[in-house]
């Protein structure tokens, strides 16, 4: 909008072309002198480009304290009509550029370690994440993962440990769009923890933790949301299709791993193993695990 209504100052408006186009420009009037205050405006959007950027990021900043980030756009708008267009330009990058998310540190080597397929490499990425960063708690489920794929089970529930009290108790309460995420988080947290501590044959304490992540699942909502490619131990063709569907079928081989065997085929019974048109995707784990149970 800033740039429509100065057609004439950025020659935006075709004009006619040819000789008599050159005969006009030859009669038209000369313009009288600039005055000192245009010779000002000039200096800023011509000269003065590095102050520009200088002066324009600041404005923002200033404008985005005192007003929050809704005024400074309406501010940046309203400048756009009255000041220099190189002012209000460099404003809105710099309002752009001030609006991306940076990663810390600690999240590019997280990053570094989710995409390393070895996973002894990946563990060491880990290692550095979590030595830049203990308090995140995403950072922490992720090594935890990394220690289960390498059967390191005591050290993966030190960090699923770790990462549970760090996580918001009522996260999934928060704005939509992040709900979804930090429920995911705390239910693979509280699932990383159960599967570590039925690998210690801990298998009352991984009741309780699948319990909790369970719990999560239904006040969350996000029962049918798929399972990160991040979990480990996918199992046949992917393993569980879902965050619901992984959970129960983890606390029905901790009944079966305590010796409760026809809890364990009951738990089996109740999941929704698919395939439905309206419903869950094809199960093979629970249908092979059933099978075992019943045997």
């Amino acid at each position: 909008s800033t740039l429509g209504t100065t057609p004439s100052t950025l020659g935006s408006t075709p004009g006619p072309r040819g000789p008599a186009a050159t005969l006009a420009a030859t009669e038209a009037p000369q313009q009288p002198p600039p005055t000192a205050a245009s010779r000002q405006g000039l200096a800023i959007s011509g000269g003065g480009a590095a102050l520009t950027a200088i002066l324009g990021l600041l404005w923002v900043l200033r404008r985005r304290m005192s007003e929050g980030y809704a005024d400074a756009q309406q501010a940046l708008a309203s400048a756009g009509q009255s000041a220099a267009l190189g002012i209000v330009a460099t404003a809105l990058v710099a309002q752009s550029a001030l609006a991306a998310p940076v990663l810390t540190e600690a999240q590019e080597m997280a990053n570094a370690a989710g995409r390393e397929p070895d996973p002894e490499i990946a563990v060491e990425l880990w290692d550095e994440a979590v030595s830049l960063d203990r308090r995140d708690p995403g950072v922490l489920v992720g090594r935890g993962n990394a220690r289960l794929v390498l059967r390191d089970f005591k050290g993966a529930a030190d960090d699923f440990t770790a990462a549970i009290p760090l996580l918001n108790p009522d996260s999934y309460t928060l704005d939509k769009e992040r709900e979804a995420e930090e429920a995911e988080l705390k239910i693979l947290a509280w699932d990383g923890l159960g599967l570590s501590q039925g690998a210690l044959g801990k298998w009352a304490d991984a009741q309780t933790s699948f319990k909790e992540a369970l719990g999560v699942v239904g006040l969350a909502g996000v029962a049918d949301q798929p399972v990160p490619d991040s979990a480990p131990y996918g199992g046949l063709r992917g393993g569980a299709p879902t965050l619901s569907q992984r959970v129960m079928l983890h606390m029905a081989m901790a009944k079966f791993g305590g010796g409760d065997v026809h809890e364990a085929a009951m738990s089996l019974v109740e999941i929704d193993k698919g395939p439905s048109p309206d419903g869950y995707p094809q199960f093979w784990d629970a249908r092979a695990a059933l099978a075992v149970a019943f045997y």
